[in-house]
């Protein structure tokens, strides 16, 4: 995306910025990916492990 002065000269410090944007919000989307994929990913082994716990106390429980 090409951002022209009014003489119609590229202004190369409004590209450079346009461009650490970009990459900035492409960096802030992969962490945000990163943090909710990582709490996904907590959240199922606490589940996991719930369960387990549950089926574990259940079995003891009536196996006296």
């Amino acid at each position: 995306m090409a951002e022209h002065d009014r003489d119609g000269v590229v202004d190369e410090e409004y590209e450079e910025a346009v461009r650490r944007a970009r990459r900035a919000t492409r960096t802030g989307w992969r962490t945000m990916g990163a943090l909710v994929g990582g709490t996904v990913f907590v959240a199922a082994l606490a589940w996991l492990a719930f369960t387990i716990f549950l089926v574990w106390f259940v079995w003891a429980w009536a196996n006296g």
